[in-house]
Formats: C-alpha cells, structure tokens, sequence
C-alpha cells in the first residue's frame, strides 16, 4: 500500500510491502524515488503480514503532520513527520476487545476538544473501535461497533473520517456513516455506537460473496461534497448525502 504526502514542500512517499519489515519512506528528488529508511522494523512485528494503509493528517492539536500506520494483526502506530526523515514515534495501540483482527485501516482527527482515532479489521474479528488519542501516549478505547454481531468475520475496509463524520466501506453490507461528535463517550457508551446513515448500490450486481465475504462495497470517498462507494462488481455510486454540500472543495477526504 502507498500514501504520498507534501511535508515542507518535499515530496515524500510512504510504501507498506505487506511483508512485516515496517513501511518503507521514499523522498522524491528530482525524477527518482530514493529510500531514506524504513518506519516501525525496530518495534514489534505486526503479524505475517505487516502494515497495510496509512494516512498523513495534519493533526489540529500538535499542529503538526501525523503518520498513522495500520499495523496488521499489532493494532495501530502514528508518528510525527514533520521530518520525515528524523520522524518521532507518538503511540502505539495494540488491538484490543474484540478486536482481535488484522488491522487494516486507521485515521484520526480533531473532533470537538478531542483527537479521535478509528481503525477497523479486515481479517478475523472485524470490529470498527474508536479511540480517545487527544493524550497520544494514552490511548483509550471508547467505542466499538460490529454490523452483525452473531457474525463478526464478515470484513470491513476502507474508511474516511471528515469534519467529525466516519465514512466505513462495509463489503456485502454497504457503507455506513458515524457521527462520533455525537458519540457517548461514557463507558455505558461502548458498545451504543450507531450509525447515522446507511447506504447500499441499488442495482449491485454482486457475485456469491467469497468464504471471507470479500464482495460488494469495499471502498468510500468523499470529494468536494459528494460521495463515492465503490462496488467489487457494481461499479461506483456518487451519493450525495445531507450533511455534505455537493461543490463544497473543502468538504474532501484528506486520506
């Protein structure tokens, strides 16, 4: 998996190789990538498989940009790279609860007074959990969710975190959207995380889902205040959706 990201007008690249030797970091010069290091190969294995997706998010607290690197089967990492090159590790969150899955994707924001993180599994039991970050070197988990829970193998995938909405790609259920402003973070709350919006492709022409029920809506995009779900066999479906403002530039995923 590959995330670029513009830090101090240098143009740098971040590649997961999915094979448990961390994230390797690139620096553009000129016409050629060149490696500057590898991120996280010091610090415990994330499973067979390693890291998968990141993302770069300009964290409105440190003021800041923050790496945040889904470690497989280890939870989640985030990092300090306003020098990449010297980057500073900030947390590290093992999984958690019923999380115990391979952890596919994460991404945090400022939501409220608050740094929210989410992260969901893809393999195993795929749980979406909320974290309460806003203190990097404690974080604590306030919130978990699961789409069917008599059935927590069928996966999630790729998600989005904008102006305080999660957007979650949800396979053969569809995409769902959280408002984690709205959150009760009492411990009461835990496991009251509903969302506020479903959506599912009308006309989806989906095959027999996979034996790990690989199928359906397994990507979602929000951009200049529209939605994009993307079906494994029906293709893509602009939504708009009422809390968004379809042309609005700033409403777009940042991940």
């Amino acid at each position: 998996m590959i995330t670029t990201a513009r830090i101090a007008g240098v143009d740098w690249v971040f590649v997961a190789p999915n094979d448990d030797t961390g994230v390797a970091l690139l620096k553009l010069e000129g016409k050629e990538l060149k490696l500057v290091r590898h991120i996280g190969d010091d610090q415990p294995s994330g499973g067979a498989l390693g890291p998968h997706d990141m993302s770069v998010v300009m964290d409105e607290i440190l003021h800041k940009p923050v790496l945040y690197i889904a470690n497989g089967f280890e939870g989640w990492r985030a990092y300090d790279v306003s020098d990449p090159a010297k980057l500073v590790h900030l947390a590290t969150m093992v999984n958690v609860g019923a999380a115990q899955g391979y952890t596919h994707t994460v991404i945090g924001q400022k939501v409220g007074s608050k740094r929210l993180v989410a992260s969901i599994q893809e393999v195993g039991s795929n749980t979406l959990t909320i974290f309460d970050a806003t203190d990097f070197s404690k974080p604590i988990p306030i919130a978990q969710w699961q789409a069917d829970r008599t059935d927590p193998t069928t996966p999630q995938h790729n998600i989005q975190l904008l102006d305080g909405k999660l957007y979650v790609a949800h396979y053969t259920h569809g995409m769902y959207v959280f408002d984690l402003a709205k959150m009760d973070t009492s411990p009461a709350g835990f496991l009251a995380l509903k969302p506020m919006a479903h959506f599912a492709p009308v006309k989806a022409a989906t095959p027999q889902p996979s034996p790990v029920n690989f199928a359906s809506v397994w990507d979602v995009y929000v951009h200049e205040g529209l939605v994009y779900v993307n079906d494994v066999a029906a293709g893509v479906s602009v939504v708009g959706f009422g809390c968004l403002e379809p042309g609005n530039e700033a409403q777009t995923s940042v991940n």
